[in-house]
């Protein structure tokens, strides 16, 4: 796609979200959705979301493993140079597809949560936030 259609894309995406809001502000529900609806819808997507990034995750992962393999059976420098670099790619995708996985998880556990009520589901999301931070600022303090 070009530049151009790519503006245009999220331009519409925008407005139809602000749309969205702006209806749902004003309690217009011209389809007759419920809430219990979209919550089983949005539970699914990111349900699904979450598995397909998990799946990806190990074959990226997996990939990675392979070109490092060939990297390490490899005597030429070109050979080995476009291992090297295959197996950082790879790393790479699997990060974000990783990233993207937790992101997902996180939704859906919050949508579950959000029978409890909205002051849980938040609760749980600042003690994990807290968590990984406490786990990245240990991770920080041994590498330093």
């Amino acid at each position: 796609m070009e530049k151009k259609q790519i503006i245009f894309a999220l331009k519409i995406f925008l407005a139809s979200a602000l749309l969205g809001i702006f209806a749902g502000f004003l309690g217009v529900n011209p389809l007759g959705i419920s809430q219990g609806q979209v919550v089983v819808a949005s539970y699914s997507i990111f349900l699904g979301l979450g598995l397909i990034t998990a799946t990806s995750t190990f074959y990226f992962t997996r990939k990675s493993h392979q070109a490092y393999q060939n990297y390490q059976r490899e005597e030429e420098d070109e050979g080995n140079e476009q291992n090297y670099l295959a197996m950082y790619r790879f790393l790479d995708y699997a990060t974000v597809a990783w990233n993207v996985c937790q992101i997902s998880m996180l939704s859906c556990l919050l949508i579950d949560l959000g029978g409890l009520g909205l002051s849980a589901a938040f609760l749980l999301l600042i003690v994990f936030r807290y968590l990984g931070g406490c786990l990245l600022s240990k991770n920080h303090q041994q590498d330093s």
